[in-house]
């Protein structure tokens, strides 16, 4: 089952989301107390701990300070209130394609239109 449609808020405000596979194992919403706000979902075992490991080893010197998109001249800045880190990995890396598989499965989005 394909969904994505909030309809616990009243009629006129029912949003939609990236529909995602409802029935993917180990899915599950999550509550959060934030009235209006987007649904939240977990997904157990998402990633084999061997899978994050090969993740974080692609990622190992490619991380950077991560940027904002609201800067002055309208590009990206580094901002003193981030505390996070960032890299972009080749879609074909080693550590990828089985994640890419995994976010197929759950959004049925093709490969080409995942970043």
């Amino acid at each position: 089952m394909w969904g994505m449609i909030d309809r616990s808020m009243s009629a006129k405000k029912t949003r939609e989301y990236m529909p995602i596979d409802m029935q993917y194992t180990g899915l599950h919403r999550r509550e959060h107390g934030l009235k209006d706000q987007s649904p939240v979902y977990t997904i157990d075992n998402f990633l084999t701990p061997a899978e994050c490991w090969a993740l974080r080893e692609e990622a190992e010197g490619l991380l950077e300070r991560s940027k904002t998109h609201s800067a002055p001249q309208g590009g990206t800045a580094q901002s003193s209130g981030r505390t996070s880190y960032t890299c972009h990995l080749d879609k074909k890396a080693p550590a990828c394609p089985p994640l890419l598989t995994k976010i197929k499965a759950l959004t049925a989005k093709p490969f080409d239109h995942m970043e």
